[in-house]
């Protein structure tokens, strides 16, 4: 983890966002109990089950007939897509080879290689595809994490409403907000200086 003590301000976002989808989950978890009128059941049956993706689908199975009742339907659903895009932010840069260049040179940064991307051949040298993560990038990935937030707590207060429930603090469903690119290579100045493949 060397890399990560010559960027620290870059570092603490990474950080934020891998410690921060647990938070994301158990706002999902709270529209579930939400939706059967129990936060507590909810929250137990959601995290009963295993795996990001299992656990988007089961909030979605067992939410979807009141959004659908509470005219939400669209709203969860763009909510639920918001936590697709979130998980694939923290698995992007979980399973993850890092690198510092800190020279006082423009091809400066941290970057990251995934490496379960970079391993799938099953023979030959695994080849590095080096992503910068920038500190204007991973600011754009915590403001997405920012948006999927305020999506689940605009659909915790509508849901409690209807159901006749305390509701939680009241926020406005927010603007659509475009979905972070997926892969943004490593600038050419870097990757001349970055190994190739292992």
């Amino acid at each position: 983890m060397p890399a990560f003590y010559e960027w620290p301000t870059e570092a603490g976002i990474i950080a934020r966002l891998l410690g921060g989808y647990g938070e994301l989950e158990f706002e999902l978890a709270l529209c579930t109990g939400h939706a059967i009128s129990d936060k507590r059941q909810g929250i137990r049956n959601f995290f009963a089950v295993r795996g990001e993706t299992a656990r988007i689908k089961f909030a979605k199975s067992e939410a979807k007939i009141w959004m659908h009742l509470s005219g939400l339907k669209e709203q969860f659903t763009r909510t639920l897509d918001a936590m697709r895009e979130c998980k694939n932010i923290r698995n992007s840069l979980s399973h993850c080879h890092w690198a510092s260049l800190k020279h006082d040179l423009p091809s400066d940064g941290l970057f990251y290689v995934n490496l379960e991307r970079s391993a799938a051949a099953s023979a030959g040298p695994i080849v590095y595809q080096w992503q910068h993560a920038s500190f204007d990038r991973l600011r754009e990935f915590e403001a997405f994490y920012r948006y999927a937030s305020d999506c689940l707590w605009h659909d915790q207060g509508r849901i409690a409403a209807a159901r006749g429930q305390p509701q939680p603090l009241s926020f406005d469903m927010p603007q659509k907000q475009k979905t972070p690119p997926k892969f943004v290579p490593a600038p050419p100045d870097s990757l001349a200086l970055l190994p190739r493949h292992f």
